[in-house]
């Protein structure tokens, strides 16, 4: 799907702008802190940041959009499953944090979703993490360190400068998802470890 085609960007009126999403939970463990650090450092007017879920951090983003005059963040709660294909596809980017200190404890699954909605990732986390590994291995997106909201900035900006250079990364990420992550090729996998 189109993202101009999406209700979430036709309700939002976001066709016009480039759309850096986060779907999923908004808890201590996904680093909401320096995302929204970084985000006062964006003062680029066709940027727009967009939060679907809800949690723990779901407060500090209210806040924020609260105390801000740069109107660039939208929040929107929890959004049924049913409705995934037209919110995984409301943005141009889609985001994954981890914490500092997370590293090993866990793989975000919201990674694959992007991926099979053919969106480059940008990953915030452990260069070492199974997530930051796979983008890299088959060029899917970018890596920033956690709790680096200056270098997250000035990554989003060349996101933004070097918008037109997409399309391989577009097409990797679906392919991937449609090759690799599999859900037959999965099962196989399992099929083969258990056997």
């Amino acid at each position: 799907m189109d993202k101009a085609d999406t209700r979430i960007c036709s309700s939002l009126r976001l066709q016009d702008r480039f759309v850096f999403q986060f779907a999923g939970n908004l808890g201590y463990a996904q680093g909401i802190d320096n995302l929204l650090e970084a985000i006062g450092l964006i003062k680029n007017d066709n940027i727009h940041f967009l939060f679907i879920g809800d949690g723990a951090k779901a407060g500090d983003i209210v806040s924020y959009m609260k105390k801000r005059t740069h109107k660039n963040v939208s929040l929107l709660g929890f959004q049924d499953r049913a409705n995934q294909n037209d919110f995984l596809n409301a943005c141009d980017i889609g985001i994954v944090t981890l914490s500092d200190g997370m590293y090993g404890l866990g793989v975000p699954s919201k990674s694959y979703n992007i991926m099979a909605s053919g969106k480059p990732m940008l990953f915030i986390g452990d260069r070492q993490s199974e997530i930051a590994l796979c983008i890299e291995e088959y060029s899917l997106g970018w890596v920033v360190e956690p709790d680096n909201p200056e270098m997250l900035a000035r990554m989003i900006e060349h996101i933004y400068s070097n918008r037109t250079c997409l399309s391989a990364m577009q097409n990797n990420a679906k392919t991937v998802a449609d090759t690799v992550f599999a859900k037959e090729r999965i099962l196989e996998k399992y099929y083969k470890l258990l056997s």
